[in-house]
């Protein structure tokens, strides 16, 4: 909070929403406020709607109710590519890559609403078309240095160990500087010096380049080290949120979200 006592202006607003399908309720009226300043976690057990909810954000699964607003825009149910195109980016628990593809061009891919040419540009304007390119191919070459990942650069991604398939997940997410960074489960499989490397990633992430981020996490030594919020799901339905700290540290977490479990350091992942 500022000096003015205002907090800063939230870059999403998710306001009671609800998906459903056929029958089953996935989330029931669940609301959430990202600003430009947090990295808010979103935890729950098995079922609880976490990946649900990023897939409502960025579009794809359609809400039966509620709305999504994206810098004040309602974004509510449109296309994942003009989400997208919107400034929002999204990594995946199953990093989907080109396994065919250099991690290189894997980590373009993120980049292609930001190059700023159309079909009709690359007939009449190769100049700047091949400028925008070698703009794109410098800027990811350089991600992938920051985060130690240069080496790979020219590598297939079908020849990538897991971990690192992650890691560049999150690059490609990130190449197009994202007005918001939605993560799902970004260290699950992963081992503790892996987790580590994905907690100082997200971190540089976060600090470097002021993205805000929602992110799915099931370990809660990484949701302590990075998050300042959690939004905790149970059954769809929001059961606890607020200050990191203040809620994992609550009766109520070791109770609601761990199953009445006294002891909770790690809450299950979606399956």
């Amino acid at each position: 909070m500022n000096e003015d006592n205002q907090s800063p202006p939230n870059v999403l607003d998710v306001r009671a929403i609800t998906v459903a399908f056929g029958g089953l309720r996935a989330l029931t009226d669940v609301s959430a406020a990202i600003d430009a300043a947090h990295i808010v976690a979103v935890i729950g057990p098995n079922g609880a709607g976490k990946t649900t909810f990023l897939n409502a954000i960025c579009g794809l699964a359609r809400t039966s109710g509620g709305e999504i607003r994206h810098r004040g825009v309602d974004m509510t149910n449109a296309h994942p590519t003009a989400i997208a195109c919107g400034g929002l980016g999204r990594s995946f628990q199953d990093p989907k890559l080109i396994d065919s593809a250099t991690v290189l061009d894997n980590v373009l891919c993120g980049a292609h609403q930001t190059i700023g040419y159309s079909l009709a540009g690359q007939i009449f304007r190769r100049f700047e078309v091949s400028r925008a390119e070698r703009r794109a191919r410098t800027d990811a070459r350089e991600l992938l240095g920051r985060f130690g990942l240069a080496d790979l650069a020219d590598v297939e991604a079908g020849r990538l160990p897991y971990g690192s398939r992650k890691m560049v997940d999150i690059v490609r997410a990130t190449i197009a500087r994202p007005s918001v960074l939605l993560l799902d489960e970004p260290s699950s499989g992963l081992d503790p010096a892996e987790r580590a490397r994905i907690r100082d990633m997200l971190l540089e992430i976060h600090t470097e380049f002021g993205i805000p981020m929602v992110v799915v996490e099931h370990h809660m030594d990484l949701v302590r080290a990075i998050a300042d919020r959690v939004l905790g799901l149970v059954s769809g339905s929001v059961a606890l949120h607020g200050p990191t700290d203040e809620v994992l540290d609550s009766d109520e977490f070791r109770v609601t979200m761990a199953g009445g479990r006294t002891e909770a350091n790690v809450v299950t992942a979606d399956v």
